[in-house]
């Protein structure tokens, strides 16, 4: 370790990890502004784009940053429908521009959907069953919205009652390389239920699954008008491996 990087910033230090670190402790605005715009890691860059809270900053992000990651993470929080709409239109990666197009045709925010719909759960009966992650509706619905795994693509079903204990989701998996699946006649999914656990705690399970779609796992739900539970296609069969578990 040189002498520099004893008295510099950490979000400073040549180490990503030590960077990584430190920026989940920064509340100053402007500095986040400069780790998402200008770091080396696009790790570190997400992480910090992640709180930042000022639209203007966030929308130059959708339009300017160089990575496609960071330019993902700030549209997630984007709600400005103009800059939404420039990005569905115009972002050179595929799956920028479906975030993008996704959010735009749920505006103001698909998080404000997502709020909605589980405010409206009742407290479930315990289960045996091990969650992927628990926590506030605020963390669960930010966990949901920034896994890098999968994209919310549509409501499969709410239990059919005054008050539902729990909701289920169809979502469109990642590729390893981080862009949309290719259209096929199966393809990977993800079924993501929430139930709730108490006043402000939720229960998520994220399950593996392979669809047979009409067209593919992303032309299902809220992001091309489907059905009102989201279905276009019939499941064929669950991959039993465990799900690795999204950050929170």
């Amino acid at each position: 370790m040189s002498l520099f990087d004893l008295i510099k910033p950490k979000w400073r230090h040549r180490d990503p990890a030590v960077r990584l670190a430190a920026v989940a402790t920064l509340v100053d605005q402007s500095i986040l502004a400069r780790v998402a715009a200008e770091d080396a890691s696009d790790e570190v860059r997400v992480a910090a784009t992640r709180l930042l809270t000022a639209p203007e900053v966030l929308g130059w992000l959708v339009g300017t940053a160089d990575s496609a990651r960071v330019r993902e993470a700030a549209v997630a929080l984007v709600h400005d429908l103009p800059t939404l709409r420039r990005a569905a239109a115009c972002d050179e990666c595929a799956w920028v521009r479906g975030r993008a197009r996704l959010r735009a045709k749920f505006s103001p925010s698909l998080r404000a959907r997502l709020a909605t719909e589980l405010a409206g759960l009742a407290v479930a009966v315990a289960t045996t069953a091990t969650p992927d992650f628990t926590g506030t509706c605020d963390e669960v619905c930010t966990a949901l919205l920034t896994d890098r795994r999968l994209c919310l693509n549509g409501q499969l079903a709410v239990e059919n009652a005054p008050a539902p204990r729990a909701v289920e989701f169809l979502a469109a998996a990642r590729s390893a390389a981080g862009d949309p699946i290719a259209e096929s006649a199966t393809a990977d999914s993800y079924l993501v239920r929430v139930t709730r656990q108490g006043d402000d705690r939720f229960s998520v399970q994220v399950i593996a699954h392979r669809y047979e779609m009409a067209s593919n796992a992303a032309a299902l739900g809220w992001q091309h008008g489907g059905g009102a539970d989201g279905r276009t296609g019939s499941r064929v069969r669950t991959v039993t491996s465990p799900s690795p578990r999204p950050p929170v």
